[in-house]
């Protein structure tokens, strides 16, 4: 491939598996000759990450391969005394100092199929992280350290959305535009899109999403700069995304989507804001999981984003928040410390995504005028 041979570990999947890992080195984390690239990943998802090394060192950088048994967290929540668990591995910490770029390949796991770690053991394992967690916002914010999240598509993650590998495969070359005949254009065409959405967006001081289960939520957004995933940070992407004002968020949101957050399922999450805060939480499964990632600290009532969904190439949820909470018609909201670059000041170890669906009876309003309906804008 490209002056370097492709390795023979490929079966299934491998056409789509090298086309990922060449847009994910060559577009999305742009790697130039010299830069140190950390490759991060869970066992199974073993065949995409040895093909980033090896596009990796077709760019001339320097990949640093870390794999992580998704195994061996589940066990230190689980088993580890509290001096295990407030322990912060000190190769991570290293690896966030000397990485250029850091490219982090997301488990994809069924929680049905392991034990949950007890939620505050979860919230302690968390919290000691944070400054770690920290130092990687601040180095993506000076912009010293590109990152990237994805997903493999392999059995696991085809399992975890009720299909066979095949349909997996086929549903994530769309989403990722790998279907395309060229798709760094595909990207770029959706980035236009979106920023033509943003140049909307920014006029405006308030968002309104309404939904028919019961979601009526108010976001200050005023002098907040909106930005578009297209492609560099996550994928696949397609959403554009602020930190809403701290302290202006009023209402309440349920989240029709499933999310996983320590290894536990939370379902119909229910959050009710006051003055920027969660005054209320309840879920009709994970409750306590819920609850205690609320309280693990100071920041983590608060909004760190919100966010549009806005890839149409995705048509069905599959389980996992990187593809789910960019699904054209979907919103999410960031529990927790919000994301460099957009004027966020909330401070959080924790960064939770929950996706709620407004493709059926929802609609977003901006400054009091409907923007979208069912889950698609309208022209302006």
């Amino acid at each position: 491939m490209r002056g370097l041979p492709a390795s023979n570990f490929h079966d299934e999947g491998a056409v789509l598996l090298d086309s990922l890992a060449s847009i994910l080195v060559g577009y999305s984390a742009a790697v130039r000759p010299g830069e140190v690239v950390s490759l991060t990943g869970p066992s199974s998802a073993e065949p995409l990450l040895l093909a980033l090394y090896r596009e990796v060192l077709h760019a001339g950088g320097h990949p640093l391969l870390l794999l992580r048994p998704e195994a061996c967290d589940d066990l230190l929540q689980r088993a580890g005394n509290p001096a295990q668990l407030a322990f912060v591995d000190p190769l991570q910490a290293r690896e966030v100092e000397v990485a250029d770029v850091a490219i982090h390949v997301l488990p994809s796991s069924n929680p049905e199929e392991s034990s949950a770690p007890d939620p505050a053991r979860a919230a302690l394992f968390q919290r000691a992280r944070r400054p770690l967690f920290e130092r990687f916002l601040a180095r993506a914010a000076e912009r010293s350290l590109r990152w990237l999240a994805t997903l493999s598509p392999g059995h696991e993650a085809a399992r975890a959305a009720g299909l066979t590998l095949a349909q997996f495969e086929t549903l994530f070359a769309r989403a990722t535009f790998l279907d395309q005949p060229d798709p760094r254009a595909a990207w770029r065409k959706q980035g236009e899109l979106q920023q033509r959405l943003i140049e909307r967006l920014q006029q405006c001081r308030e968002l309104r999403l309404v939904e028919p289960s019961g979601t009526d939520l108010r976001l200050g957004i005023a002098g907040r700069v909106w930005s578009s995933g297209d492609g560099h940070e996550n994928f696949p992407d397609g959403e554009v995304f602020v930190a809403p004002l701290e302290d202006a968020t009023e209402g309440t949101v349920c989240f029709a989507v499933p999310s996983v957050i320590g290894g536990q399922l939370v379902e119909q999450a229910r959050l009710v804001f006051r003055s920027g805060r969660v005054v209320e939480a309840s879920a009709a499964r994970g409750e306590s999981q819920l609850l205690a990632m609320l309280d693990q600290d100071a920041g983590a009532r608060v909004l760190g984003e919100a966010a549009l969904g806005c890839n149409y190439a995705i048509d069905r949820l599959t389980g996992h928040p990187l593809l789910d909470e960019k699904v054209g018609g979907t919103f999410h909201l960031g529990l927790g410390a919000s994301l460099p670059g957009g004027g966020g000041h909330n401070q959080s170890t924790l960064h939770w995504d929950l996706i709620g669906d407004l493709r059926r009876g929802g609609r977003v309003e901006a400054d009091g005028q409907v923007m979208a309906e069912n889950g698609h804008f309208i022209a302006r």
